[in-house]
């Protein structure tokens, strides 16, 4: 038995028959989130059971209802399946609401549908967990809107609310001076914030400012709406160039962090790190050679000005040709070097040892095919809508991008091939399955349409999604459990070894799980 149906069953026994009796119950049920309701209140009961006569207080009489019919007749050792409820909240300080719900269903104590707001209600009309509420990833409290919209919502105890934004704005702003930071050099830092470390990768995982990605086993991530030194850094070179090459754009990045030593505990991101930032943040294109900038420019200081107007029109020059004219221009040698050797706008070629030759960064050309074009279409409307919020309400809760990649996968098509096991299905047959969990993607991965791809319902959807099989480099291999029938095992024999096509390849290697 759930705590609907024990809710129903305590309601029918201790309510008396009158006209009003099923009304009553069904007011009752619905505040405590069991008719539909994602975010129900008193002002709704109200209105949606027509009771209460003052539209200025219309909450009074369902509040009324609550306590005369149900609050003041019960307790929580008539209700031991709430009771179980109860135990599992009251042990929860901080935790997503995905979780809960995956608990509570494990524990057979829910129905298939039911509000996480309603249950609030219900164990705080019972006077428990009256210091629980739900939050956004902003780590403020939740409304009917973010309830309906987010996907990523948090039950914390309120005396805990606090520690967690603080330890949130401490990650927030600590790649700030280096850039892009790891999470795991964060809390070799801050060890005493170490508690809350999966509360807040799932938040920053969830947030719409934050490019996140895993490079070599490490969380890296920077906050791209925040003050930080990479970020101005490629304003600076949007000044002169609005295309560069991602080899030396990297190289060049890299080398301006290299003027000063980093903040104590933390580190500069390497070249791997920054080229896979370059290829995948929302402020750059990418074509697989040349990276465009898509940011505004930033106001040079007075010597990167001079740089510029110097060295325009100039090829590969001398550094003591440039340090010679910044001289004469009255700056000092610090001033020099540093607008020289560690510059965001100059190339330094160091093939030949003690002999380094500069070169002003310049416009590369950007390869612009129709499969790049409808890529970048595709990224910028789920950027619109993932920005936005990303879930709509529907029976279910349906995903706003689910429409847009299934359009990226299957439009104007009546047939396409499973990924998997490489036969032709109609598209019903098919699902945008996400190569990588949608729940562990990060928001720049959510936005990167090659981040899923055509799999049959016929059987390769679920086994990828139960590991099953694995993709290597393109490869399907199979990783099968033990207790497969023959069927099974045929099936998957079958498929191994399929090479899938390159269409399905594209995107990071990394969203194969291994």
């Amino acid at each position: 038995m759930h705590i609907e149906e024990e809710l129903l069953n305590f309601l029918h026994s201790s309510m008396r028959e009158n006209d009003t009796k099923y009304r009553d119950i069904q007011l009752i049920l619905f505040f405590f989130g069991f008719r539909g309701e994602p975010w129900p209140t008193l002002e709704d009961a109200a209105i949606k059971f027509n009771v209460g006569e003052s539209e200025n207080r219309r909450s009074e009489r369902p509040r009324q209802i609550i306590k005369d019919k149900f609050t003041s007749k019960v307790s929580l050792s008539d209700l031991p399946q709430v009771r179980e409820v109860v135990s599992i909240l009251e042990n929860t300080e901080y935790s997503t609401i995905e979780e809960i719900i995956v608990q509570l269903k494990q524990s057979s104590l829910v129905p298939e549908s039911f509000s996480m707001k309603g249950i609030l209600n219900l164990i705080q009309q019972l006077g428990v967990c009256k210091d629980h509420n739900i939050y956004t990833n902003k780590l403020l409290p939740a409304s009917r809107i973010s309830l309906e919209s987010e996907t990523n919502l948090y039950l914390l105890k309120s005396s805990e609310v606090h520690g967690i934004k603080l330890a949130l704005k401490k990650l927030l702003t600590y790649p700030g001076l280096v850039g892009i930071s790891s999470l795991r050099t964060f809390f070799e830092t801050h060890e005493d914030i170490l508690t809350y470390r999966d509360i807040l990768l799932d938040v920053i995982r969830s947030r719409d400012d934050i490019w996140l990605s895993i490079i070599d086993g490490e969380h890296c991530y920077i906050v791209e709406e925040k003050d930080n030194t990479l970020i101005n850094n490629l304003e600076k070179i949007k000044n002169i160039t609005d295309a560069v090459n991602v080899e030396t754009l990297t190289i060049v990045l890299s080398n301006a962090f290299k003027q000063r030593t980093p903040p104590k505990g933390n580190r500069y991101p390497t070249e791997k790190v920054l080229r896979k930032y370059l290829e995948s943040s929302r402020f750059t294109e990418f074509d697989g050679n040349v990276v465009k900038l898509k940011l505004s420019a930033t106001v040079l200081r007075g010597i990167e000005r001079d740089v510029v107007s110097y060295m325009q029109g100039k090829g590969t020059i001398g550094f003591i040709e440039i340090k010679n004219f910044l001289e004469k221009k009255g700056y000092s040698k610090p001033n020099i070097d540093k607008a020289i050797l560690n510059s965001v706008l100059i190339f330094a070629n160091k093939s030949v040892r003690k002999s380094y030759t500069y070169t002003l960064l310049k416009n590369e050309a950007f390869a612009n095919d129709a499969i790049h074009d409808r890529y970048m279409q595709y990224k910028e409307k789920l950027l619109i809508v993932c920005a936005e919020g990303t879930d709509i309400e529907g029976q279910s809760f349906v995903r706003k991008e689910q429409q847009i990649l299934r359009q990226w996968l299957f439009e104007d098509k009546n047939y396409e091939n499973c990924a998997i096991c490489c036969n032709k299905f109609s598209v019903d047959s098919l699902v945008a399955a996400h190569k990588k969990p949608r729940s562990e993607c990060s928001f720049n991965e959510r936005v990167d349409p090659y981040v899923v791809m055509p799999l049959c319902k016929f059987g390769c959807d679920y086994l990828y999604e139960i590991r099953q099989i694995e993709i290597n480099d393109g490869v399907i291999n199979q990783n099968m459990s033990k207790g497969r029938t023959e069927f099974e095992k045929t099936y998957i024999e079958k498929i191994k070894g399929n090479i899938m096509d390159e269409r399905w390849v594209k995107g990071d290697p990394d969203y194969f799980r291994q």
